[in-house]
């Protein structure tokens, strides 16, 4: 997932100077998924609207669709993504525009990525407490997966952007810029500090299972880097709640790198269903 993209690091380095919010990882949630395998480490905001069916949860409301979108808050809208939904006596929106996975050095992606998810808010009565990203996987079909830049398996280690999970390239673990004011990502800093909690959830296997690329996974099967469910909470003394003073609204940034999973031809599902039948034949027999 690391390309390099020397304009927009540029910006990252101007807007990175207002982050003052801290990110803690969460022991990772339960639950599993399967795929056949990844078919793209290339996603944009519109890309994951087109596959699968992601959703967003704020406050533990009803599940939003993810959409690509052409009248977003995106600047490329060709290449935007969102959902929103109501909150209190506004609404709240999610973003993402451009590659989830662009970095301007693929040897530190947590700290260089360029492209930023934005979360914003108006309501002034109800502040955002949670966030639930789901990838919309159904096993063995389409969807979106995340990408984290460390293999848990060995006790968090920073993979240094090797590919960990066959064919995902590296990652980019959730990582933020924090609040900022006015127009997203315009290097404003909006002044309030908030401690957000980090939680990855429904591991993501192989049905094919493939070693792990990279020496920061020795062995290790799921390669413990993509996760078909991402969850941040906010905690601390001031929420997240548009104040009214801050310009139209104001917008929590972040980043995090997905994949994509498309769904299998028929041909292979079909072989590869031969196979799982096969295995479970061979299986009975030796119990025989």
């Amino acid at each position: 997932m690391s390309r390099f993209s020397a304009l927009i690091a540029v910006i990252f380095g101007v807007a990175g100077a207002v982050q003052a919010s801290s990110v803690t990882f969460l022991p990772d949630g339960v639950g599993s998924e399967t795929i056949f395998g990844v078919s793209s480490f290339t996603a944009s905001g519109a890309d994951m609207g087109t596959v699968g069916t992601m959703t967003v949860s704020v406050n533990g409301g009803s599940p939003v669709t993810w959409v690509a979108s052409t009248t977003g808050p995106c600047t490329a809208l060709a290449a935007c993504g969102m959902a929103t939904g109501s909150i209190g006596n506004g609404t709240w929106t999610l973003s993402q525009n451009l590659d989830t996975g662009s970095v301007a050095d693929p040897a530190n992606p947590d700290t260089n990525a360029v492209h930023p998810w934005i979360l914003t808010t108006t309501s002034t009565t109800t502040a955002i407490t949670s966030v639930v990203l789901t990838g919309g996987l159904l096993n063995g079909g389409a969807g979106v997966i995340f990408d984290r830049n460390t293999n848990v398996e060995t006790g968090g280690v920073a993979s240094g952007g090797q590919t960990g999970t066959p064919n995902s390239a590296g990652g980019v673990t959730y990582s933020i810029i924090g609040f900022v004011g006015g127009s997203p990502f315009d290097g404003t800093a909006d002044g309030r500090t908030l401690a957000v909690n980090v939680t990855y959830g429904l591991k993501v296997g192989q049905f094919d299972v493939l070693a792990c690329v990279g020496s920061n996974f020795p062995g290790s099967t799921p390669c413990g880097d993509e996760w078909g469910q991402l969850t941040f909470s906010f905690t601390g003394t001031t929420a997240f709640v548009w104040d009214g003073t801050t310009g139209s609204n104001i917008s929590w940034t972040f980043f995090q790198d997905t994949d994509l999973v498309a769904a299998p031809e028929p041909l292979t599902l079909g072989l590869a269903g031969i196979g799982l039948l096969a295995l479970a034949a061979y299986r009975r027999r030796r119990s025989a």
